[in-house]
């Protein structure tokens, strides 16, 4: 299973959806919300997207990052 990085934003419906399969899939995950930390909108927007949900896999699992609510996705964290 390889652990993400998975930013977020308040009242995101994708967001909560992408956090319930990670938490049903029992995927690691740590979670940076953007509206919250500076910062943490900072690092997500170096990843080049905009719309969050923004997931970023371990770099070392060979797995790109995406944005949004991507179920097909997801499953290739399993």
């Amino acid at each position: 299973m390889t652990p993400v990085t998975f930013y977020t934003k308040n009242n995101c419906p994708q967001c909560k959806a992408t956090k319930m399969i990670l938490e049903a899939k029992k995927i690691e995950y740590t979670e940076r919300n953007i509206d919250e930390n500076e910062g943490y909108r900072l690092e997500a927007q170096a990843t080049g997207f905009f719309d969050a949900p923004i997931i970023v896999p371990d770099p070392d699992s060979g797995i790109k990052s995406w944005s949004g609510f991507k179920p097909d996705e997801l499953k290739k964290l399993i």
